[in-house]
């Protein structure tokens, strides 16, 4: 009978295997802080690429709101470097099996982490107020959302001081609490003031739609964009639920865990609600019968066409916009009108002007308008799906001065298409 196996002590790796990068246990809770750090970080960068995509494909210019939200991404990405650093020298692991300066490095970064998260936080608040003063004409408005920003800058720096004041970096991080006096007091400061200006910018948002001349649902709709920052809220409470747990304990780097957990949360999180008000254009564009994205089915976009039916000129047409006046700008140039005339007898010869009044010979005049760009439509490769096609016949029928019997002239306007 074979001899079973003989179990491998815990924490031992098999041979032929890799250690895992973090690892999981009752001392070991680093691997949840990297975890939701780097999932936060590539939904941030999925976003942020949208949102680029959206600024300068679909619906351009790329603006301010857009500059702050890219830096805004940037410091989350910086952030988040802090944090896997802090974990590789310790965080999430139980104070007694870590040295003394692996403790002070860890102290450090922790502080690091928390300036690059209020940085972080403001910068996605500026964003969505730089976005209200970029949809709105209204001086009211505009100042409105000048204002939020000047609450916004005058929060971050009140909080950083807050937070990092009189904690003195050279002490061991054995107890916070006693290091940094109320520093659970100052964290729940700097929630409640982050919490009101969260509220005030979802009650702009609805402010800016109230006046409009549109739909109920519709104005619902913009206003729900921007109410996917309440869960911002829920996240700073249960931060600062986990950080009361872990900031009166004597084992602070593995007890602080939950609060670096949902800070990391709320910081990614707020990036990403950042972007929900830019998502319609983008799904609009992907939104098709057969998943390709188009820019010109985007809604609210300025919209651009490319002629396939002039290979050689490479022809390109920009669709124009409604003037002040509330008329369509039209535009007449590529308009080629041929003039022919077509005798009752067999055959066909160009009119000219010297056709004789007194010419009894039913001469019929066919004006056929046919447009160098009208062949093929505009970036659809010569379907015929969702094309209006309209074919316009003229035909005028000259005959004596007093002749009743005939009519002076007989248009018909034929009309067909796919629609």
């Amino acid at each position: 009978m074979a001899s079973l196996p003989t179990p491998l002590p815990p924490g031992t790796v098999p041979s032929g295997q890799a250690a895992p990068v973090e690892v999981t246990n009752a001392t070991h809770h680093g691997g949840w802080v990297v975890i939701t750090a780097a999932l936060g970080l590539t939904f941030g960068i999925v976003c942020l690429l949208i949102r680029l995509y959206v600024r300068f494909i679909i619906s351009p210019p790329f603006t301010r709101d857009d500059y702050v939200h890219s830096i805004a991404t940037a410091f989350a990405f910086l952030q988040s470097i802090v944090v896997f650093f802090a974990v590789s020298k310790g965080f999430g692991t139980s104070i007694e099996l870590l040295g003394q300066g692996d403790i002070n490095t860890v102290q450090r970064a922790w502080v690091a982490g928390d300036i690059l998260f209020l940085i972080t936080l403001y910068l996605s608040k500026c964003s969505l107020g730089f976005l209200f003063i970029r949809l709105t004409p209204h001086k009211i408005h505009n100042k409105a959302s000048y204002a939020v920003l000047g609450l916004c800058t005058l929060w971050v720096i009140v909080s950083a001081f807050v937070i990092s004041v009189n904690c003195e970096l050279n002490h061991p991080w054995t107890n916070i609490s006693a290091q940094c006096t109320n520093m659970l007091a100052r964290w729940q400061f700097v929630t409640t003031l982050d919490i009101v200006v969260e509220l005030i910018l979802v009650c702009l948002a609805a402010v800016l739609v109230h006046d409009l001349k549109m739909p109920l649902t519709k104005k619902a709709m913009v206003v729900l964009a921007f109410l996917f920052r309440l869960p911002l809220i829920a996240f700073a409470l249960l931060r600062l639920h986990n950080l009361a747990t872990g900031i009166r304990s004597p084992n602070p780097t593995l007890d602080l865990v939950g609060a670096v957990v949902w800070a990391e949360i709320e910081l990614h999180y707020a990036n990403i609600a950042a972007t929900m008000p830019c998502l319609r254009p983008f799904m609009a564009a992907v939104s098709t019968e057969y998943g390709a994205t188009d820019p010109r089915t985007a809604l609210g976009s300025k919209v651009y066409g490319s002629s396939s039916g002039d290979r050689k000129g490479g022809a390109s047409y920009i669709l124009s916009s409604f003037g002040s006046g509330g008329r369509k700008e039209k535009n007449y140039s590529n308009i080629d009108t041929t003039i022919t005339s077509r005798m009752s007898r067999k055959g066909t010869s160009r009119m000219n002007s010297d056709i004789s009044p007194n010419d009894r010979s039913n001469n019929e005049t066919t004006i056929v308008h046919e447009g160098k760009h009208d062949d093929v439509s505009i970036g659809s490769n010569d379907s015929r799906k969702m094309i209006i096609k309209k074919k316009i016949d003229i035909r005028v029928h000259r005959g004596e001065a007093g002749e009743n019997d005939e009519e002076a002239g007989v248009g018909r306007d034929t009309t067909g298409g796919y629609i």
